[in-house]
């Protein structure tokens, strides 16, 4: 067995001298451990190939940009006439700040959206936030409707 704070499980158990890695937890005094905690865990070294691929796994995973969930009110609408899409802009809160979101959608979505604005209606917009210079955008969102809809929509499932 062998015990090391700064290295990589699955390094650990490369080396040819070790036949199990053994990590154990302790909470501070104050606190007791979670149910269901394990206080010890052991990983057996022929694991270290599976270990090493999870943790490959996990790294691809969270390099790739969350789609997340934007609401606000629509302070942009704009469309050119030679283009195939629409802009709106939503004031919203992004990483505690409040920013502006410009949002690509469809002509048809723009013209809802008109409506949506002239109500003063909150905007709800599913998707990947992408920084293009000083703007923030979300080229290809999920979804782009009004907050209220998603509450009548469920309350009729």
């Amino acid at each position: 067995m062998l015990s090391r704070d700064c290295c990589r499980e699955e390094q650990i158990l490369a080396e040819r001298t070790v036949t199990r890695f053994a990590a154990d937890f302790q909470w501070a005094g104050g606190l007791a451990a979670p149910g269901g905690v394990a206080a010890t865990v052991e990983i057996e070294a022929e694991a270290a190939p599976r270990l090493a691929r999870a943790a490959q796994l996990l790294k691809i995973r969270s390099s790739q940009p969350a789609q997340l969930v934007y609401t606000g009110k629509i302070v942009l609408l704009r469309h050119r006439e030679d283009e195939p899409f629409g802009i709106i802009g939503i004031d919203t809160v992004r990483n505690n700040r409040t920013c502006e979101i410009w949002i690509r959608i469809d002509p048809a979505t723009l013209d809802r959206a008109y409506e949506w604005a002239r109500a003063s209606r909150t905007v709800m917009v599913e998707g990947t936030v992408e920084r293009t210079g000083r703007r923030l955008q979300i080229a290809e969102p999920v979804r782009v409707m009004p907050l209220d809809e998603l509450f009548s929509v469920e309350a009729g499932s």
